[in-house]
């Protein structure tokens, strides 16, 4: 209503976890504009904004190759916002806490929590919800993740950090961005010592 949206459309993954409680969901709601579910694939790169975008449009799920953004030409070229579930459980929680409680957790600059999802060479890959400000190294212990010669950071547009800026870095984009990484879509990945990184 706010953006005087057209359309609600909502992507979700085709695995078919959560697709019929969601049509449910929606059932019930008397939504303000014509409302659509559509399914991607399951796997990480569809929900990037691009890739998303395309999927919707009947393209290739995939980036586009070049930074294109939706506000200015998403779904059948109109202008998008684009969410994540991520963001609107961020606001979610921020609207039930009210914004002194929800200040209070992470990091003063970057309140709240962030989702990490630790994979490579993770002997216990996960998803995980940490505060902003938490040391890296805490989510790679939990994870069982040997770091081995770095990490990809981020995500599809993530960056390389060594295995030393790992031991020091805490999470935030600020912290990130200090040792040469990003935060990106939260994606930590290890080599691992027995990987060859090429």
């Amino acid at each position: 209503a706010a953006l005087d949206a057209e359309e609600i459309v909502i992507g979700i993954a085709d695995d078919g976890i959560g697709q019929a409680s969601l049509a449910a969901a929606l059932a019930e709601r008397r939504m303000p504009v014509p409302t659509r579910i559509v399914t991607v694939p399951h796997r990480f790169i569809s929900g990037e904004g691009g890739a998303l975008v395309r999927g919707i449009n009947g393209e290739a799920h995939i980036p586009p190759g070049r930074k294109v953004r939706s506000s200015d030409n998403g779904v059948m070229g109109l202008p998008t916002l684009l969410s994540n579930a991520e963001t609107y459980s961020q606001l979610a929680i921020a609207a039930r806490l009210g914004p002194w409680e929800y200040n209070s957790v992470g990091i003063p600059e970057e309140p709240g929590t962030v989702l990490l999802t630790v994979g490579g060479s993770a002997t216990a890959p996960a998803v995980i919800e940490a505060p902003t400000g938490t040391p890296l190294m805490d989510i790679l212990t939990m994870c069982g993740a040997d770091i081995g010669p770095g990490l990809l950071v981020g995500g599809y547009h993530g960056k390389w950090i060594s295995a030393e800026a790992a031991l020091t870095v805490t999470i935030s984009r600020k912290g990130f961005a200090g040792v040469g990484g990003t935060l990106g879509a939260g994606m930590i990945l290890p080599i691992g010592s027995g990987t060859c990184p090429l």
